[in-house]
């Protein structure tokens, strides 16, 4: 499932790394099946990690498996109403999530056409791949973080390098990641220098 988040349109002609992030239990605490906007609450150190983010230029994209629909404990609407809540609420911090995907299906599910499997239910890299394409992402330079191992095997599979995160920690990921990244733009650029 699509849904814009609050980033502005992309220049498709330029190719942008991204953060390909989970969203319950990376950026919102997770009580089990969280999808009323009134429970949503941005986990520390979320805020300014966002920020860096947005101001370092890296796309932000989010991807969450949520089987609660498929199991009938939330409708798809419910899910839409709290990602809606969650653009609204990172762009009232003056950072932007470009776009969130979910997923709605599960093996297990109890609702009729969502009980199935699908490559798009982490730890398939079926959002990512379709984020990458529609976003015209780097994904050498790009990352999935998030809480499960299978984020990580999402972003494997997806050909970006996975980082698990304990609740609270990703502002200092976020900021390795980006210090990493400055430091190979500017080794490349030293190795380069004199280069016709």
């Amino acid at each position: 499932m699509v849904q814009g988040g609050g980033g502005a349109p992309p220049d498709l002609a330029l190719r942008a790394p991204a953060f390909f992030l989970d969203r319950d239990n990376t950026l919102v605490r997770d009580s089990g099946y969280v999808h009323q906007p009134r429970y949503l609450e941005l986990l520390p150190g979320v805020e300014p990690a966002l920020l860096r983010m947005y101001r370092a230029g890296w796309r932000t994209l989010v991807v969450s498996n949520q089987a609660g629909v498929a199991r009938g404990h939330f409708a798809l609407a419910d899910a839409y109403a709290f990602n809606e809540a969650l653009a609204f609420e990172v762009e009232r911090i003056g950072a932007a999530i470009d776009e969130i995907r979910f997923c709605p299906h599960h093996i297990d599910g109890r609702i009729q056409g969502l009980r199935k499997e699908c490559n798009s239910r982490k730890p398939g890299p079926g959002m990512l791949l379709e984020m990458a394409r529609d976003w015209n992402i780097d994904m050498g330079r790009s990352v999935m973080i998030g809480d499960q191992a299978t984020d990580v095997q999402a972003g494997v599979a997806a050909g970006v390098r996975g980082i698990l995160v304990q609740p609270g920690e990703l502002d200092r990921i976020v900021c390795r990641v980006l210090s990493e990244d400055l430091q190979r733009k500017s080794y490349l650029k030293e190795v380069n220098r004199g280069i016709h």
